[in-house]
């Protein structure tokens, strides 16, 4: 068992948003020689959603995608220069999609279980709305587009009709989002807190279904 390959995200310290750090963790790799290391560079300097970062040089890097990890870019404006000029540049982008504004301070589901439990909880449309947005920017720029981590049945469902439209655009689900309910939360344990939240049954059968019906790509 094991790792082939790992395409590790930018979310490090340094923030891999320039050359200089994508061509170290590529040499970095090839000297230790234990498995391929493709870099995923951030969309925007420093992950703050703001500054486009320099696509073309961080591909001569190495950088085989672009993504802001953990953070959704929420400025309309900025998510759509971020598609035009990774198309540009033949760059994969992979967006995590959370609408801030609707989930900030959320820890769970918004459902019957953190009602129950007293949790502050983040709506699944928090996570739909961001990327039926971007989906829309897809069809106006036509640069491909990977979403991360979907978890409720409002994305795949948005996921389909994508596909349907002809449109270039992948997603893939977390082992955890097709196990587990939002139950799992009920005895506060904080290995049930994960970002997007564990979903309820109805959203968890939305992503088994996606996964048998090949809408999910990983």
């Amino acid at each position: 068992g094991g790792f082939a390959t790992v395409c590790c995200m930018a979310n490090t310290t340094p923030v891999n948003d320039d050359r200089t750090v994508t061509q170290y963790i590529v040499n970095r790799a090839r000297e230790v020689g234990q498995v391929r290391v493709l870099p995923i560079a951030a969309m925007t300097k420093g992950l703050k959603g703001e500054t486009l970062c320099d696509y073309a040089d961080l591909k001569m890097g190495g950088a085989v995608a672009l993504s802001d990890d953990g953070l959704g870019v929420r400025d309309s404006t900025v998510m759509r220069n971020v598609l035009s000029y990774a198309k540009t540049n033949g760059l994969l982008v992979m967006q995590h999609c959370e609408d801030l504004s609707l989930s900030q301070g959320g820890s769970a589901h918004e459902g019957d279980v953190a009602l129950r439990l007293g949790i502050r909880s983040q709506p699944a449309e928090a996570e739909a709305i961001m990327l039926a947005r971007d989906i829309e920017l897809v069809a106006l720029t036509g640069a491909p587009y990977h979403a991360l981590h979907l978890s409720c049945e409002p994305s795949l469902r948005l996921i389909r009709e994508a596909k349907k439209r002809g449109l270039p655009v992948t997603c893939e689900v977390a082992p955890h989002h097709f196990s587990f309910t939002d139950d799992a939360c009920s005895s506060f344990d904080t290995a049930a807190k994960v970002n997007p939240p564990l979903r309820g049954k109805a959203h968890v059968d939305a992503v088994i279904a996606a996964i048998v019906d090949g809408e999910v790509s990983a």
